[in-house]
Order: C-alpha cells, then structure tokens, then sequence
C-alpha cells in the first residue's frame, strides 16, 4: 500500500495491491464529536466486503482484546484531524503500517444516533411486526467499551438484516451519508451491487470476537 499527500489538510490518495476477488476493505473511524477543533477517537472497525456478497465481517481494530498488550498501539493518543475534518497524515501513516485498508469512513456519536434510528425506521417498515428489536441508546459514558461498540455493530447489523433488496439499501446509504465524512463513493460500497437479489439479507460475522453473528 502506498500513500501519497502533497499537504497536511489535502486528502490522502491510497493505492492498494489489486485484490482479484474485489474485496473492499473499509476501515470506520468513531469519534466523539466531528465539530470540535481536537475529536477523542472512540472506535477503529474494519469493515471487508465482497461483491454479490450480503455476508460483512467486522473487525475491531481498536479497541480490542489485546488493547492492553505489550505491542498494543496507541491509535487514540496519535489520532488526530485536519482542519479540513480530514485524519492527520500521521495518524493514516500508522493505520497503513497495521492494517490492510482502502478507504475510511468518520461518524460521531450523533451521527451515529441519527444513523441508528434511520436504520430501525427502516427495519420497522420492512420488518413483519413493528419495532423487531427495540431502540439502542448510545451509553452516556467519556469512552465506549469494546462489548458496548460491539452491541452497537450488532443492533446495526441486526436493522439492516430487515431490510432486503440493494434498492432499499442504496436509499438507506442515501439517507446516512449526511452524517459521515469519508474518502470514497458510497455508491461503490459492493453491498449497492447485489445484482437482483431482491429478497437478500445482510448478515454480519465477528470473526475474531466470537463465532455468532446477529
């Protein structure tokens, strides 16, 4: 993976080795509030995705299980964002050297909150009885616990399983979009591509948490 930037505030421009199967690899950054000079870095996902694929495994990059292991790295005390709401070259650099990625995504804890109830409007709509999994409220703490973020990936997941159809799917990414900043087209999201799979249902996987999936 190579990385290009010809200034601090200009977006960072990756290059990846070509992987045949299409796979996607985004990485998803949660942080607690965007509109603030220095954001706290709450959360590091990866998100892996195929095309004509409904199945996402997720990983968390941080925290984890091993946070507090000899050779952890310090994400949050190196991340940091550009005036330009951009992540800091440095903070991309280390995220380069340790993991495998093509693009990220940023949301906040607001933004999450809309995007969630978003999503369960949806499940709702879709769902053959009203409400099929209740409300999730984000927990009113400085820090979110790995199981707490977690919780938060499988009620997500657990919306989006209600929702079928990549028509269906594009209008939800459509309606989240406003509250995420990120580096790539969504429309390029392979879950946007599912062919005429109209009755699909997405399904998650946490391969390195537990082998359930919600």
């Amino acid at each position: 993976m190579i990385a290009h930037s010809n200034a601090p505030d200009e977006p960072i421009l990756l290059t990846t080795q070509v992987r045949g199967n299409g796979q996607r690899n985004l990485i998803i950054l949660s942080i607690d509030q965007i509109d603030v000079p220095q954001p706290n870095l709450e959360g590091i996902w990866l998100l892996i995705t195929l095309p004509e694929n409904p199945n996402l495994t997720l990983v968390p990059i941080y925290p984890n299980h091993q946070e507090n292991a000899s050779f952890s790295t310090p994400y949050s005390e190196v991340f940091s964002m550009t005036t330009a709401q951009l992540p800091s070259p440095q903070f991309l650099d280390l995220l380069i050297e340790k993991v495998l990625w093509d693009n990220y995504l940023i949301t906040d804890r607001n933004g999450t909150s809309s995007i969630l109830k978003i999503l369960q409007e949806a499940a709702e709509i879709n769902a053959e009885v009203a409400n099929p999994v209740g409300n999730f409220w984000l927990p009113d703490v400085s820090e979110l616990t790995l199981d707490q973020q977690t919780q938060l990936w499988k009620t997500v997941c657990t919306y989006l399983s209600q929702v079928s159809g990549p028509d269906n799917i594009e209008i939800l990414l459509n309606q989240v979009s406003p509250y995420l900043l990120t580096n790539f087209d969504l429309d390029d999201l392979p879950l946007t591509h599912l062919g005429n799979q109209e009755e699909v249902q997405l399904e998650c996987d946490f391969p390195t948490l537990s082998n359930d999936s919600p």
